[in-house]
């Protein structure tokens, strides 16, 4: 699994529709992710920044992953959106031992 920090920013319609009808929106979207094969980690809105932060696991599915973020783009609810995908510090440290590899490879050039 994979793990991303979504960062929606609903449009106009988006806020009419929620403040006409008050809902958790963290239920509706955690069974979207479900489907997928995905877990919803959290969920929460920025107070003073209108957009809502979510942290979701994904299979390690490419296409998929993008598959996820071209339906944001596309379904005309959201005025921007950002999918980060987050590592681990444990991750981290196995990267970081890479880096001498990945030097290697520019110095070729």
């Amino acid at each position: 699994m994979r793990t991303f920090l979504f960062i929606g920013e609903p449009n106009a319609a988006a806020w009419k529709f929620m403040i006409e009808n008050p809902a958790d929106r963290q239920k509706a979207a955690e069974k979207g992710i479900k489907k997928l094969g995905g877990k919803m980690l959290s969920y929460h809105w920025g107070v003073g920044t209108g957009r809502n932060y979510i942290i979701l696991q994904m299979p390690d599915d490419i296409e998929l992953i993008q598959a996820n973020y071209l339906t944001r783009l596309g379904d005309g609810l959201l005025v921007s959106c950002t999918m980060i995908e987050l590592m681990s510090s444990e991750a981290m440290v196995g990267a970081l031992k890479r880096v001498p590899e990945v030097k290697a490879v520019d110095d070729i050039r």
